[in-house]
């Protein structure tokens, strides 16, 4: 085994790992969504209370902030960049 497989053989193991981490978080926001929906609350922003616009919703439906609102969350909740493929 080089280090070129080796290589390849990890890549490919953190992809293997990454897609069902990635559906796990999907499937929360989709639950988290629909408890929303079920109490009334879907829809508005649960940081100012505000609607959030529907072009929002349509293109990211499991929403949970307004776009101001979530603009200033990625700002302020920065994460340290990490390498991606």
């Amino acid at each position: 085994l080089d280090s070129g497989d080796a290589a390849q053989a990890t890549l490919l193991a953190d992809l293997d790992q990454a897609l069902p981490d990635f559906l796990i978080r999907e499937l929360r926001e989709i639950e988290g969504a629909l408890r929303r929906m079920e109490d009334g609350t879907y829809g508005m922003c649960l940081q100012c209370g505000d609607d959030i616009d529907f072009p929002r919703l349509a293109a990211c439906p499991t929403a949970v902030r307004c776009l101001d609102c979530q603009s200033f969350h990625e700002k302020t909740h920065a994460h340290p960049r990490t390498p991606s493929l």
